[in-house]
């Protein structure tokens, strides 16, 4: 969080969540729960003695989400979950090959397809 707030004086708070990529017991799937959701601001952080906290404790003073058991990896719920889909990408369309005069060897079929499809007719 110290390089997060160093990084640009203006920023006034830091919400982080700290995630781990494991398999699900039960499903055997891949996931990515997370584990540590914590939201501070520059006066509450800068407040703090960090070499004379003890961790559990100072973590309940920020109201931080911790898993209770890590180690099993239970999740906790962030206290801010980002919709992901709102930054998903949509389908690319090259619109400058349009433009192009020329052929699109990719797209062209066969001469003796062109044929059969002329006989067709």
């Amino acid at each position: 969080m110290r390089n997060i707030f160093d990084s640009d004086p203006e920023l006034d708070n830091v919400e982080l969540g700290g995630h781990v990529c494991s398999v699900h017991r039960a499903t055997g799937q891949r996931e990515y729960p997370c584990l540590i959701s914590i939201a501070t601001d520059r006066a509450t952080y800068r407040g703090l003695n960090l070499r004379d906290v003890e961790p559990d404790v100072c973590l309940r003073h920020l109201n931080a989400l911790v898993s209770h058991h890590p180690h099993r990896v239970e999740p906790v719920t962030p206290i801010r979950d980002f919709d992901l889909a709102r930054f998903s990408f949509v389908e690319a369309v090259d619109v400058v090959a349009s433009l192009d005069y020329r052929t699109d060897l990719n797209q062209d079929e066969p001469d003796g397809a062109r044929a059969l499809r002329a006989a067709a007719i």
